[in-house]
């Protein structure tokens, strides 16, 4: 019987007063958390919370963020104390062992809390193709080798910074991600042209003809939303539309869906996506592809077995993303700029802001997101802006709080 599970378990926040598990599926499950020491439990989630637990982005896209509290007035999650979980899915318990998220032959994962910090591991700058080896999964050997030892193991996992690189897709990712994305939501997102003034607009038609080379263009009004699956690179697309600045970004990340299906995939890849190979133009590009994509599984266990919190840096929207003050005021004042930094975002927040923090997003916020997403090729224009501008300054400010507070 399929799971449905698209990412995780990954365990985030966690404190004497709540333990929070992160999960994200393609269709809506009825999930508690059990939290459990020597085999009994004392920590469950609330099902009674289940709608501010839970968010739906897509016709096959659920974010839980399952939240389990200690059984009993006035108790607490002991410290120094290993304790493991298990998922129920409709009252019957996920077989994690089946899943190879546990570790020593247990039959779920575990973690402690730690009355002090003696050993943590740390981590940033994950680039599928990039040129040196994803050490994230090397974590996954540190836990199993010291997997009873309090003192070795590590107590926590820092990651700070590009858990993707938004800007910078592999042929064969892109390919995926784009795929996948239409699959997630439901629909193909369409994204704003900036307003033009009818002296440029004659110029920009005729750009966008050469632009879609074989595919047939869109009739480009002087505003209107497009189809950005369709084009057959965006990199001037992003420079002179969105205001970015990025080289290398013939295949930028545009839609939430396709953020959201880079994360899945670099959280562990649950789906067992198979990226198209071949695709690749580069053999070292291809050959650092498939050493990444053969480590996710190690990546997806380490996650499901020890604290994890997060922060975004550039790469996660885009090279040099706020880099000064006038970076900022130009992709600000323009449509796709605004829009294509509020999708990265909202998958940030999605993705890792919620389970770093959740007292700081209510659910007045998490369904004025779910909400758009619901709706989003037909969004009236106004309810697009909207959710430009109010989920950039909410997220972002998150994000400082974060950084600032930690």
């Amino acid at each position: 019987m399929k799971n449905h599970i698209l990412a995780g378990p990954i365990l985030r926040k966690v404190s004497s007063n709540i333990v929070c598990v992160w999960l994200a599926t393609d269709r809506q499950l009825n999930l508690s958390l059990t939290i459990m020491k020597d085999g009994k439990p004392i920590g469950v989630s609330k099902n009674k919370e289940i709608q501010i637990n839970q968010c739906r982005l897509g016709k096959h896209l659920f974010i839980y963020l399952l939240q389990a509290s200690p059984i009993g007035e006035n108790s607490s999650f002991p410290l120094d104390t290993f304790f493991t979980y298990q998922i129920e899915i409709d009252n019957k318990k996920l077989d994690l062992k089946a899943l190879n998220l546990t570790y020593a032959g247990e039959t779920n994962p575990s973690f402690f809390i730690p009355s002090q910090i003696k050993n943590l591991l740390h981590g940033s700058c994950r680039k599928p193709h990039g040129n040196s080896t994803d050490t994230l999964g090397s974590g996954d050997a540190i836990i199993e080798t010291a997997y009873k030892d309090m003192v070795k193991r590590p107590a926590l996992l820092l990651l700070t910074g590009d858990q993707i690189y938004a800007d910078d897709i592999s042929d064969s990712l892109f390919a995926l991600f784009k795929d996948k994305a239409v699959t997630l939501l439901g629909y193909q997102e369409l994204l704003p042209w900036e307003t033009l003034p009818k002296s440029r607009y004659t110029l920009f038609k005729q750009y966008i003809n050469r632009l879609f080379k074989k595919n047939t263009p869109p009739e480009i009004l002087q505003q209107q939303l497009f189809d950005p699956s369709r084009l057959a690179h965006r990199k001037h697309i992003a420079k002179k539309q969105a205001g970015f600045s990025s080289t290398e970004s013939d295949n930028h990340l545009f839609t939430f869906g396709e953020f959201a299906a880079m994360y899945l995939y670099a959280f562990g890849n649950a789906g067992q996506w198979l990226p198209d190979f071949p695709l690749e133009q580069d053999d070292s590009n291809n050959i650092a592809l498939k050493n990444f994509h053969s480590g996710l599984s190690k990546v997806r266990r380490l996650l499901a077995n020890i604290p994890t919190y997060m922060i975004c840096d550039d790469h996660d929207v885009t090279d040099d993303w706020n880099i000064t003050g006038s970076w900022y005021d130009k992709v600000r004042n323009l449509t796709l700029g605004r829009r294509v930094v509020a999708n990265a975002l909202a998958s940030y927040w999605a993705f890792q802001a919620w389970g770093n923090a959740p007292e700081n997003f209510d659910d007045t916020f998490i369904h004025s997101i779910a909400d758009y997403f619901a709706i989003s090729p037909s969004a009236p224009p106004k309810l697009a802006e909207q959710f430009d501008l109010t989920c950039g300054n909410i997220v972002a400010g998150a994000i400082l709080f974060q950084a600032t507070h930690r």
